[in-house]
């Protein structure tokens, strides 16, 4: 089986503020190619994301730009199946990446090996990648882009790797959206009757059942002056740490979706 491993880190909870990638060529099961890099970003670090992937503005100064790179995400991926643990968060940094430079990204198949973790292991009591790597895999790793490549090579051999879930983004349908905050352009309920005639389902509760949290943008300028978040996007960060596939999107991203 050949593809890409990636991994993306992200300064704070908007999908464009790209701090690191990571990324693997497999071929024939053996590692043929690596590339990793910060990313410079001129968005603010949240101290909760910096927790996670230790990287701080300091770390990126002197780094290169997403739009640099470019060039070099288009030779990586372009017609590639790449898999990712968490696909369809990197799928949407990248997107919203891309589009945030006026560029169109790469087409590719994007899996998502989290959903095939579950699969395998629904009892698991924590889902991170770092955890079930080391339920998988005893042999350490560089990053997680080789975290990625280590489970998916274990569960190949052991034949236990399914058919994984192909990546489907900016679509509502059969999904679970929360709202948090007043919206700029509508109640509510006239929201909540947009998500339903998009195909998909309307909840005032943040669980780890939720597919879309939509984050006002009255929300989002509380954040920039009071670096305050509301309980239902801070559970939703949370519940993503912990492996839920929850995606965090603005009002304005919501509106697109539609």
């Amino acid at each position: 089986m050949n593809y890409v491993t990636l991994s993306v880190k992200a300064a704070n909870q908007w999908p464009d503020s790209i701090c690191a990638i990571e990324l693997i060529r497999i071929e024939e099961n053996t590692i043929v190619d690596s590339f990793s890099t910060y990313v410079q970003t001129l968005q603010t670090f949240d101290p909760f994301y910096t927790s996670i992937h230790g990287i701080e503005a300091n770390d990126v100064q002197l780094a290169p730009t997403f739009e640099s790179l470019i060039p070099i995400l288009e030779r990586w991926l372009q017609h590639q199946t790449v898999i990712s643990y968490f696909a369809p968060y990197d799928h949407l940094c990248l997107q919203e990446s891309f589009e945030a430079c006026g560029k169109l990204m790469p087409l590719f198949t994007h899996k998502n090996l989290l959903s095939d973790m579950k699969a395998q292991w629904p009892t698991l009591s924590s889902y991170t990648l770092y955890d079930v790597h080391v339920k998988v895999q005893t042999k350490e790793a560089l990053n997680d882009a080789e975290r990625i490549v280590q489970i998916a090579q274990a569960l190949e051999n052991k034949q236990a790797l399914t058919h994984l879930e192909t990546v489907a983004t900016k679509s509502l349908v059969q999904k679970t959206v929360v709202f948090t905050g007043a919206l700029e352009q509508m109640t509510r309920s006239e929201a909540a009757r947009k998500v339903m005639q998009a195909g998909g389902f309307f909840s005032n509760t943040m669980t780890k059942k939720v597919d879309v949290l939509v984050v006002s943008e009255r929300s989002q300028q509380q954040y920039d002056a009071t670096q305050k978040q509301s309980s239902k996007w801070t559970k939703a960060i949370h519940l993503q740490q912990q492996g839920f596939p929850i995606q965090i999107i603005s009002e304005k991203e919501f509106f697109i979706w539609l």
